[in-house]
C-alpha cells in the first residue's frame, strides 16, 4: 500500500509540476510582453524627442566638403568638413543674434559674408583656417578673445564688423588693411605672438591702446612706447603717451600706419631712419614740428595727410609718394633744387578743366606738369602749385576716359607728373618728377 500511496503522491506531485510549468512560463511570458511595450513607449518617446529636437537644429551644405549645424536652443553654429566654405552663404540670414560660432579643423577658408549679418558673443577658428575672406564675420561683442591662429595667412578687409579683444598667434604680414570695419575704439586689447607690421594700418580706423607682446614673441619688442621690430631697425607702432617723440638711433624704417592718428605734437627722426611708410603720420592733429635727418630717401603715399603741420624742411631730397602732405603744405630743401621733388595732393579734370594741387617748393620758380594718357600727351608750366587749364573737347576724346582703375570705379583721364624747376643765370635747374598719380574724370 505505501508503494502505491508514494506512486500516487509522485504522480501528484508530477501533474502539480505539469500544471505549475505552463502557469511559470505564461508569467514570464506576461513580464516578457511587458518590458516590450515599455520599451516600445520609451522608444516612441526618444523619436519624439529627436523629432522635436531635429526642429531646432538646422543643417546645410556651405561649402563643396564643408556643411554648418545651427542649434536655435545653444544658438551654437559649427562649420565642420574639409576646404573653402562657399562666398556670400549669408547663413542664417539676419538672425539677431548667436552664442558661438566655431570653425572645426579642416576648414581652410571662412568665405565672404558668410556670418557677416550675425551679432555673435564668441568666435573659435579651427587650425587649417588659412584665409578669412571680407566681412565674414558680423559683431562680435563678447569679452571673450577670438584667438587667430598663426596658420591664418591672410586677412581682408571688413573681416570683422566690430571685435573687443583678438590675439594674432603667428605673423600678421599678410593681412589687408582695416580688417575690422567699424571704428576701433571698442577695441579692448590686441595680444601679438609673431610680427607687427602694418599694426597701424590693419586697425586703421581708430588708434590702438593696448597692445600687449606676448612672453612667448620673438619677433616683436617694445621700447620707449613704440613696438619694435627685434632688432630694433623697424618701427611698427606708437603705443605711448609721450607727445614729443625722439626716434631711436637704431629705427632704419618707420612702419605704415605707425603714428597714424596719433596724438603726437612733435617727431624728431633718428639718425639712420632711411624710410617712412605710407599714412605714417596720417591725421596726427597736433602735429606741429618733424625734424628730419640726413638719410631719409622715402616717403610713402599719404604719410602725413590731413595733418595739422604744412611746413616741411629736409637735408635730403626723398622720393616721395602721392598725396604726401595736407593741403597748402610747403617743402624746404637746404641742398637745393636739384632733383628735389614735389607730392601731388590731388588731380582731377571735372567739366573739361584740369585741377592739379601739390605741395609748393620753396625757391621754385615754376613747375612742369606733364599729363599723359591714351592718345595725349601735354606738358605745360604754371608758377603756382595750383594748375588749372581748360582742356578741349577733342583733347578729352583723346584721352580714352577709363573706367575702373581706382578700387571704387572712378573714371580716370590718364596721368599727371609734375617736377619744380628754378631758373639759374646760365640755365634752368630741375627737380626730379613726382610719381605719376591719376588723373580723376568727372563728367
Amino acid at each position: 500500500m505505501k508503494s502505491k500511496v508514494l506512486l500516487s503522491g509522485a504522480v501528484a506531485l508530477a501533474m502539480a509540476t505539469a500544471v505549475m510549468g505552463p502557469v511559470a512560463t505564461k508569467s514570464v511570458n506576461v513580464y516578457a510582453a511587458e518590458t516590450t511595450q515599455n520599451q516600445q513607449a520609451t522608444q516612441n518617446q526618444e523619436t519624439t524627442k529627436n523629432v522635436e529636437a531635429s526642429k531646432n537644429v538646422l543643417t546645410g551644405k556651405c561649402g563643396d566638403n564643408a556643411t554648418y549645424t545651427y542649434d536655435k536652443d545653444a544658438k551654437t553654429i559649427v562649420v565642420s568638413g574639409t576646404g573653402a566654405m562657399w562666398d556670400d552663404m549669408e547663413i542664417l540670414g539676419n538672425y539677431d543674434s548667436v552664442k558661438s560660432i566655431t570653425i572645426k579643423d579642416g576648414i581652410t577658408c571662412v568665405g565672404e559674408n558668410a556670418f557677416s549679418t550675425l551679432s555673435v558673443e564668441s568666435i573659435k577658428i579651427g587650425k587649417d583656417v588659412q584665409t578669412i575672406k571680407r566681412k565674414a564675420f558680423g559683431f562680435v561683442w563678447g569679452e571673450e578673445t577670438t584667438i587667430i591662429p598663426a596658420n591664418v595667412k591672410t586677412i581682408e578687409q571688413n573681416a570683422f564688423a566690430t571685435i573687443k579683444n583678438i590675439e594674432f598667434m603667428g605673423d600678421i604680414d599678410g593681412f589687408e588693411n582695416g580688417i575690422v570695419e567699424s571704428n576701433t575704439d571698442d577695441i579692448n586689447s590686441v595680444i601679438l605672438h609673431g610680427t607687427a607690421t602694418k599694426l597701424g594700418m590693419i586697425f586703421k580706423n581708430s588708434p590702438i591702446y593696448k597692445v600687449i607682446i606676448a612672453q612667448d614673441n620673438t619677433k616683436s619688442t617694445f621700447d620707449k612706447g613704440c613696438i619694435l621690430s627685434a632688432d630694433k631697425t623697424k618701427l611698427n607702432y606708437y603705443i605711448g603717451t609721450n607727445d614729443k617723440v625722439v626716434i631711436a638711433g637704431t629705427v632704419e624704417e618707420i612702419d605704415a600706419g605707425a603714428f597714424r592718428k596719433k596724438s603726437v605734437k612733435s617727431v624728431k627722426l633718428g639718425e639712420n631712419v632711411k624710410n617712412i611708410g605710407e599714412q605714417a603720420f596720417y591725421r596726427t592733429y597736433d602735429l606741429a614740428s618733424f625734424v628730419s635727418n640726413k638719410k631719409l630717401a622715402y616717403i610713402g603715399d599719404k604719410a602725413f595727410a590731413n595733418s595739422t603741420l604744412k611746413k616741411f624742411a629736409f637735408d635730403t631730397k626723398p622720393k616721395m609718394g602721392e598725396k604726401v602732405f595736407s593741403r597748402n603744405s610747403s617743402i624746404t630743401y637746404s641742398k637745393g633744387l636739384k632733383k628735389a621733388g614735389t607730392s601731388i595732393e590731388f588731380a582731377k579734370l571735372r567739366k573739361k578743366k584740369y585741377t592739379i594741387r601739390f605741395a609748393k617748393v620753396n625757391g621754385a620758380t615754376g613747375y612742369e606738369v606733364k599729363f599723359k594718357s591714351a592718345k595725349y600727351k601735354k606738358t605745360f608750366t604754371t608758377k603756382k602749385n595750383v594748375f588749372t587749364k581748360a582742356v578741349s573737347k577733342n583733347d578729352v576724346n583723346k584721352m580714352g576716359i577709363t573706367n575702373g582703375i581706382e578700387e571704387d570705379g572712378t573714371w580716370t583721364a590718364g596721368t599727371v607728373m609734375v617736377r619744380p624747376y628754378k631758373v639759374g643765370k646760365k640755365k634752368k635747374i630741375y627737380g626730379k618728377w613726382s610719381t605719376k598719380t591719376l588723373v580723376l574724370y568727372y563728367e
